[in-house]
């Protein structure tokens, strides 16, 4: 059920958060993705379509069905893990890329740190010994992420992506560490709009260069951080769905309706450009 519902939010992405508008205030928010990761289960349906060519022949609420029969799941069989690693292959390659991101961040704040803080008293002598050191202790950093049990379950025992939250974290504080403030903003923006929980950490990384560098790094940060922002919701910010009597309709065949009965196809109509 999950992974259908996935599947329909990414085939008609621009669109979810107009359907959102239509819910009666006390609702609970059938969609709660941010751009970056509805964007990714765009690309999954879109991929998905391209391996499975029938799918589009059946309605979006039958298509986990239509890939991968009821009779196939959980039986273990090859060629029912074939089927299923053919239809959610697309998640689990992007959450290695997230993964990989996340233990090479790792490595490298663990390696830049460690250095940075080592104290050295014959500064020639001890400099090589305190770079291996570094470099070990990032390895082992990287090792504790790639390997962590929480990662692998979540990443790929039940396809999810709370790890991205972890790996663009990390990755934002050694941009920070590098004193690369409007890339770090950057950075924090694709996490946020990939996890909104990243969020929490966000006064985090705003005081960090504004206690070791002044004012300037702090605002560079934050002029980075809206920047990028302004980028990933400028799709919706710049398109509009166009008023008309199709649409009036549409919002009112589905008023009544709990939303667990709405048409998997609401909305389906072409945006405009403003």
């Amino acid at each position: 059920k999950v992974l259908q519902m996935r599947y329909e939010w990414g085939e008609d992405a621009l669109n979810q958060y107009d359907k959102m508008a239509m819910e009666p205030p006390d609702a609970r928010p059938f969609l709660d993705y941010s751009p970056l990761r509805l964007a990714v289960m765009t690309g999954w349906a879109a991929c998905v379509k391209h391996r499975f060519p029938g799918i589009e022949s059946v309605p979006a609420v039958e298509a986990y069905d239509f890939a991968l029969p009821p009779s196939d799941r959980g039986s273990y069989e090859p060629s029912s893990l074939t089927l299923s690693h053919k239809f959610q292959g697309p998640v689990l390659w992007f959450n290695v890329v997230m993964d990989l991101v996340g233990a090479i961040a790792a490595f490298e704040l663990t390696r830049f740190w460690v250095k940075k803080t080592s104290h050295v008293e014959l500064e020639s002598v001890q400099r090589p010994s305190s770079k291996s050191r570094g470099v070990a202790l990032g390895f082992l950093a990287a090792l504790v992420l790639w390997f962590n049990p929480n990662v692998l379950l979540d990443a790929y025992g039940w396809p999810t992506w709370d790890a991205w939250v972890v790996s663009m974290y990390l990755l934002s504080a050694v941009l920070v560490s590098h004193q690369r403030w409007f890339a770090s903003g950057i950075s924090v923006a694709v996490g946020l709009m990939l996890k909104g929980q990243l969020a929490a950490v966000i006064p985090v990384f705003i005081l960090w260069p504004l206690v070791w560098r002044g004012l300037g790094a702090s605002l560079r940060l934050t002029l980075g951080l809206i920047f990028g922002i302004a980028v990933i919701v400028s799709p919706w910010m710049i398109t509009y769905i166009p008023a008309s009597e199709s649409l009036q309709k549409i919002r009112a065949s589905h008023e009544w309706l709990p939303i667990s009965d709405w048409s998997p196809t609401l909305f389906a109509i072409k945006r405009v450009i403003d």
